[in-house]
């Protein structure tokens, strides 16, 4: 990522850190049946992501990516 960001920034914040290219958001629908449904965005990363934190990418059975997946989610 030379040039993208100031050298200052990129030692002390950015180089542990994965970065993605395009803002990630949701649009949220709260549907009279009862359920919430999300739509997501999907990004890419800028660069390839540290060795660092690759080995923690995994959290709860899931891969980190650059998205937010859609879904729906049944409400009780």
């Amino acid at each position: 990522m030379p040039g993208r960001y100031p050298p200052e920034i990129q030692g002390q914040w950015l180089d542990n850190m994965a970065l993605y290219k395009d803002p990630l958001f949701c649009f949220v629908e709260v549907k009279r049946s009862g359920s919430l449904q999300l739509k997501g965005r999907m990004s890419e990363w800028i660069a390839a992501v540290p060795d660092e934190i690759a080995s923690k990418s995994v959290r709860f059975g899931r891969e980190m990516i650059p998205s937010i997946l859609d879904r729906e989610v049944i409400l009780d």
